[in-house]
């Protein structure tokens, strides 16, 4: 089963399985961060900060979803899985 460490991370790599956590406001506590594949993205372009990523998001089985979304990144590291001919496999 892939689980969130809680762990933030900045920079994944790409086939990296991370914990998307959409933006919310400070009184908007409902949005719980989920798993997603990274698919392209850096933290910084060409000197400057970018932190634009794209995405697919994986179910709890490790099916990955075919619709691409994209981002600012906020990412925690994930744990429990691996990540096999881009097949996510989960422990």
């Amino acid at each position: 089963m892939i689980t969130n460490t809680d762990e933030h991370i900045d920079e994944p790599r790409i086939n990296q399985v991370v914990f998307f956590k959409p933006w919310q406001s400070k009184n908007d506590r409902r949005k719980k961060p989920y798993p997603v594949i990274i698919k392209s993205g850096q933290f910084y372009s060409n000197g400057r900060l970018s932190n634009f990523w794209d995405w697919q998001r994986v179910t709890p089985t490790g099916r990955i979803n075919p619709k691409v979304e994209c981002g600012y990144g906020n990412f925690t590291k994930a744990s429990g899985y691996e990540v096999i001919r881009k097949i996510v496999i989960t422990k």
